[in-house]
């Protein structure tokens, strides 16, 4: 079978990685890079030199042999690209996150239904093996109750300019958090500020409840002094560490929880204390998450199916991240979803 020609627009942060997994994939083939900036495209030129390189989007859009396109431009940019490159008769994978708006989501799903082509939004981290195990693990119920969840998400940079941190930064751990829990929050709410970026807010405090008096916080940072990536699972018979950062433990998980002690003629009342016990580091596999989900693409792309991070997945995150970002320009003001 031929390869797939995959073109790639934007080649800012993320396109680079972008462009190394097609030139590697077994069943792809990158044809062309667009981008805006002219040295950007020089240095793509010296690491694809069979790529065509170039400034004008309607390459790719009126190419016959590109069938699928990989946009890596700023969110204000995507819904008007995708909804182009859905008429022009080509399979789509978007940068997270797919739209700022809800309604921009909705004007793409017209189009796209209209076109029949897969459109897949890059929630990258559930293509990761650590939250595909983590998932897995969950299903067994062996953490018992859910107290709470908690993120941090936090680094010097890089300072984004077309979006706020809750939309840079948060979106991952949001989607994460959907995809273990296979449900949305009831309410949300924010606080932060916007300490060096113009009214673009590069620091946030979120809190997101979901049924049950479920808690979840995720504090991100385009301004701390140390790089973190960790999410924590809280549960009442053990606790789960993720750091993505780790080299060799990226999950610990803790058979920690609490247990009651009666002590006799303590007014007929027990104690709680809290027990520790051993920590399990699973050895889990860990291929490049962006290959995987890349591979999910292609292997949508060939058999015709849905991907599994689709227009409905990517619109569940952008309702939080609306509504997350509606609070934090209202004093933190609680949302109802």
């Amino acid at each position: 079978m031929s390869r797939i020609q995959i073109s790639v627009i934007g080649y800012g942060y993320w396109g680079p990685n972008h462009c190394r997994i097609i030139q590697h994939h077994k069943d792809a083939e990158l044809r062309i890079i667009c981008d805006q900036d002219n040295n950007r495209l020089k240095e793509a030129k010296e690491y694809y030199p069979d790529a065509i390189c170039t400034n004008d989007i309607d390459a790719i859009l009126n190419d016959v042999h590109t069938e699928a396109v990989v946009i890596s431009t700023p969110v204000n940019t995507h819904a008007d690209i995708i909804k182009k490159v859905l008429k022009s008769g080509k399979h789509i994978l978007c940068e997270k996150p797919l739209t700022k708006t809800v309604e921009e989501i909705k004007t793409i799903d017209d189009v796209l239904k209209k076109s029949g082509k897969i459109l897949m939004c890059a929630h990258t981290f559930e293509f990761n093996q650590v939250v595909r195990y983590i998932k897995e693990y969950l299903k067994g119920n062996d953490v018992g109750k859910y107290l709470y969840f908690s993120a941090f998400r936090n680094g010097l940079g890089p300072v984004r300019k077309d979006i706020n941190v809750i939309y840079d930064l948060a979106s991952h751990d949001i989607s994460i958090l959907l995809y273990l829990l296979e449900k949305s929050p009831l309410y949300v709410s924010a606080v932060g500020s916007s300490c060096f970026n113009n009214g673009i807010e590069d620091i946030a405090f979120i809190y997101l409840e979901f049924e049950d008096k479920l808690f979840a916080s995720i504090q991100v940072s385009w301004l701390d002094p140390v790089k973190e990536r960790i999410f924590r699972i809280v549960g009442s018979k053990k606790m789960m560490l993720f750091n993505d950062i780790s080299l060799d433990e990226k999950l610990k998980i803790y058979n920690t929880g609490d247990s009651y002690l009666s002590f006799n003629g303590d007014f007929g009342t027990f104690q709680s204390q809290v027990k520790d016990g051993d920590i399990f580091i699973p050895n889990i596999t860990y291929d490049e998450p962006l290959t995987t989900q890349f591979s999910h693409f292609m292997e949508s792309i060939k058999n015709n199916l849905q991907p599994s991070a689709d227009i409905s997945n990517a619109r569940n995150v952008v309702a939080v991240l609306e509504a997350l970002n509606y609070s934090i320009k209202n004093n933190g003001e609680r949302i109802k979803l």
